[in-house]
């Protein structure tokens, strides 16, 4: 008889034969060294694990279709279906949102008892950075815009023909072709978002300064760099003076922004602009009474007693109403968040921020639900703020402590994926000083970084210090840029997908 090693088959079924006698022993209540006895029910065991990192609306899969849990935030889970003793069992994620990459650890084995050590991982998708060629047009890039054929759009705030910056468009390899050159020093200051046609045609876009009264232009240009014109110069009497939003292309038709100063009260204006129908200054907001002057009595009232003025920041729009806000007035002088409704073209004040709130600076983000969410300067104790602003002008939100978060100088507009998150950078804090991406989940309140920017890695082309907001694409990819670092030192283009 053939007494050396037993063959694959042989050993395979001697396995299975005690693995099931120590499931039997298990059923049979008789303890296992070294754990607590299985939990048994009706049928056999259960499944069951821990979920960690952006879990929220991931689905996991138990045996191909055998059960099915949707996980709704980190922590313990628990399949439903129980499974006989000496069954395979085998976990799988059947769908996760965008924007993360997960993964199941000890997912797969034979139930010998209670299984509860399954982990499921769940992080940020990947950031990468779109390669910057050598000698590429423009320097450090301003918010992004995307248009439908894949290529970006941003304003440069270096280089370009005289020195002082341009328009610049991104292609999908990260190639640069600089579209127009700016004439003076002060129209690439502090760039904001440009805004395209719907036609996808045009790109149309406004500068805090310069212009033929020196506080501003708004001007239009096909999406080539050619047809460049100048369709206002702001600053001159009762007129929008320095712009200080980005055009927002609205449902009616119209393009609509903001201004700081200027107006008939003096306290900054709501405006819209139109190709064929020229500009209009749709609602002035007013200084209060003090630094009213010899305005009309009327003035005084304009805005009602929670008036609003200085407005800033980029708009959004729901349910035909455009939503922005200003930084000073309201109830408590701290500003607040206005609405205005484009069929009746009235505006009033939604909400008014507390007392020794920081004011709202980088605009409004539109949830899913109707609600708003804004991020505020940082206070004293260097503290940022995010609002939750609901559609009866309730308020909440989050505070953004660097002591206790690592996410230091929050900057730019949030952005919302479509897994509900809110996504958005700093231009300090994190592990290596340089900056973060950072996660909102309005659904457990967690705020948590995801990515630590780090300038000292010698193969990121991805850079550091984010000045500016997110960008959700159409596609569900988010676009970022960074003003330093990447493979010129001015920073890069990244993607998160």
């Amino acid at each position: 008889m053939n007494r050396g090693c037993p063959t694959r088959r042989a050993l395979a079924a001697g396995v299975a034969t005690a693995l099931l006698a120590l499931a039997a022993q298990a059923g049979a209540g008789q303890c296992f060294s070294g754990g607590r006895p299985p939990q048994q029910v009706p049928g056999g065991f259960r499944i069951a694990g821990v979920a960690e990192g952006l879990v929220s609306g991931v689905a996991l899969d138990l045996n191909r279709g055998v059960d099915q849990v949707v996980l709704e935030q980190p922590g313990a889970f628990r399949f439903t279906r129980p499974l006989r003793a000496g069954s395979a069992y085998a976990v799988e994620i059947r769908r996760h949102p965008p924007l993360t990459s997960c993964r199941v650890l000890a997912g797969n084995g034979l139930v010998l008892g209670e299984v509860d050590d399954l982990r499921v991982e769940c992080q940020l998708g990947a950031v990468t950075g779109l390669p910057t060629p050598e000698g590429a047009a423009g320097g450090t890039l301003g918010p992004l815009l995307r248009h439908a054929d894949g290529t970006l759009y941003a304003i440069s705030a270096e280089g370009g023909q005289h020195g002082h910056g341009g328009i610049v468009g991104i292609a999908a390899d990260g190639n640069r072709n600089l579209l127009h050159s700016f004439a003076d020093a002060e129209s690439a200051l502090a760039p904001m978002r440009l805004a395209l046609d719907a036609a996808g045609q045009h790109l149309l876009g406004v500068t805090h300064a310069g212009g033929e009264h020196g506080g501003g232009t708004l001007y239009r240009m096909r999406v080539d760099g050619s047809n460049h014109q100048v369709l206002r110069s702001f600053g001159g009497e009762l007129d929008s003076d320095v712009p200080s939003s980005p055009l927002l292309a609205a449902s009616d038709g119209w393009f609509y922004g903001l201004s700081a100063n200027g107006g008939p009260y003096n306290g900054g204006t709501l405006y819209r602009v139109h190709p064929d129908h020229g500009f209009q200054i749709v609602h002035g907001f007013a200084q209060p009474d003090a630094l009213l002057g010899g305005q009309p009595p009327d003035a005084r009232q304009h805005d009602g007693e929670q008036g609003l003025y200085f407005p800033r920041g980029e708009m959004v729009e729901g349910g035909g109403r455009l939503y922005g806000a200003a930084v000073l007035g309201g109830r408590h002088g701290a500003g607040g968040v206005f609405e205005y409704d484009l069929r009746t073209r009235q505006l009033r004040p939604l909400a008014s921020l507390p007392r020794h709130q920081p004011p709202l600076i980088h605009g409004l983000t539109l949830g899913g639900g109707g609600e708003l969410y804004a991020l505020s300067d940082v206070d004293s104790q260097e503290c940022a703020r995010v609002l939750r602003i609901g559609t009866d002008g309730s308020l909440d939100g989050w505070i953004i402590d660097p002591r206790s978060s690592a996410i230091a100088y929050p900057q730019g507009t949030l952005a919302q994926g479509s897994d509900g998150r809110l996504y958005g950078t700093s231009v300090a804090g994190g592990r290596h000083g340089r900056g973060t991406l950072y996660v909102i989940d309005p659904r457990d309140d967690s705020v948590a970084v995801r990515f630590h920017f780090d300038r000292n890695r010698l193969d990121s082309i991805v850079g550091d210090a984010p000045r500016h907001g997110l960008l959700l694409a159409a596609n569900g990819d988010l676009y970022g840029t960074t003003s330093s670092g990447g493979t010129t030192g001015r920073g890069a283009v990244f993607r998160i997908d």
